[in-house]
């Protein structure tokens, strides 16, 4: 199996030494079981257990993405995080992946399933769970959002209403459109039916959306929704 050598230290002042140390314990345990360290990435000095500021793990899961390997080993789970959680989180980064994650600590070889470990089955089950609902959250968020952008009258996609044009995913008044409207309405108010009203903006050349002809629907549209 390709592998990425991964190695962190908490300590900056040891910091070259660990690094060197997690190094050479990494490779010794790739040429005895076999595996080929492809690449060896070392967190930068001073990094602490958050994920979101790690620029190597941030270089190890781009790698994966890449396809330079088929997974990670450290030294021991400890190198990842001394947190149980941010093990498991740092872990499913790299599952979702597809890809292993591997350990040269004897009592880490079964790290996605280790029966003789039920709290990390429990960890993994409720940070499921948390992830599940998230994503839940995601899309409510991003329903309500479009619902109250909807009910504002703003742009959800498609072909924007007469007297409107999209630019930059908003509604820009066209000008010349809503003079258009607003001589359909006042047709219209003049008595003038919606099928006189369309045959007269045709026989005058006038576009409507897109450039075509109008039709008795197009303007019975423009008059429900009013630039």
């Amino acid at each position: 199996m390709r592998l990425i050598g991964y190695t962190r230290s908490s300590d900056a002042r040891e910091q070259a030494e660990s690094h060197a140390s997690q190094e050479r314990t990494i490779r010794a345990w790739a040429r005895a079981s076999g595996h080929r360290i492809v690449r060896v990435i070392s967190e930068p000095a001073g990094t602490r257990g958050t994920t979101t500021k790690r620029d190597g793990w941030a270089d190890v899961l781009n790698a994966l993405e890449d396809g330079q390997g088929d997974g990670i080993v450290v030294r021991e789970l400890e190198r990842l995080s001394r947190d149980v959680l941010v093990q498991e989180q740092l872990m499913r980064d790299v599952w979702g992946q597809d890809k292993e994650v591997l350990s040269t600590a004897p009592s880490e070889a079964d790290l996605r399933d280790d029966p003789e470990d039920p709290t990390r089955r429990l960890i993994r089950i409720i940070i499921g769970a948390v992830h599940a609902h998230n994503r839940d959250m995601t899309v409510l968020r991003m329903q309500r959002g479009k619902r109250r952008k909807q009910q504002r009258g703003g742009y959800l996609g498609g072909t924007a209403r007469y007297g409107y044009h999209p630019v930059d995913k908003e509604l820009t008044p066209d000008q010349a459109e809503r003079e258009v409207a607003r001589r359909i309405r006042r047709l219209h108010r003049g008595g003038l039916s919606i099928r006189k009203i369309a045959d007269q903006l045709n026989a005058e050349q006038v576009p409507a959306k897109r450039g075509g002809p109008w039709y008795p629907t197009t303007v019975a549209r423009v008059l429900r929704r009013t630039p």
